[in-house]
């Protein structure tokens, strides 16, 4: 990419001056932009018919992500299988969910994993 007067004349040039030949061709540059480019074909007729468009501006705002809710249901469940004392994965082969998603419920819900629950009742 190069701003540079030579690629404003230039059918691949776009915006002020950038050479975008990749965009056009999806074939590499063969040469430098600006003087040295042996690709440079001169604006023909209207600038807007032959130039290619200026990219679009990219959005500011992330697309919203669709909140991960466990029904109250599954919830007591899951609740009530890790009050049992089982583990992950467990509950992950009980209840046929990932243990990776078991283990974000867990955490979202601020309990420990088994294994820290036993050493804190050991020590406490």
């Amino acid at each position: 990419m190069s701003n540079n007067a030579k690629c404003r004349k230039c059918k691949y040039g776009f915006g002020s001056g950038w050479c975008d030949y990749i965009g056009a061709t999806n074939k590499r540059r063969p040469c430098p932009p600006g003087k040295e480019c042996t690709v440079y074909e001169p604006l023909r007729g209207a600038k807007a018919k032959n130039r290619l468009p200026a990219p679009m501006p990219k959005a500011d705002v992330e697309p919203e992500k669709k909140p991960w809710n466990v029904t109250a249901q599954i919830n007591d469940q899951l609740t009530a299988m890790w009050q049992q004392g089982l583990t992950d994965y467990q509950i992950s082969a009980e209840t046929g969910l990932n243990h990776t998603t078991i283990g974000y419920w867990r955490r979202k819900h601020g309990l420990p994993t088994q294994r820290e629950r036993r050493n804190a009742q050991s020590h406490g």
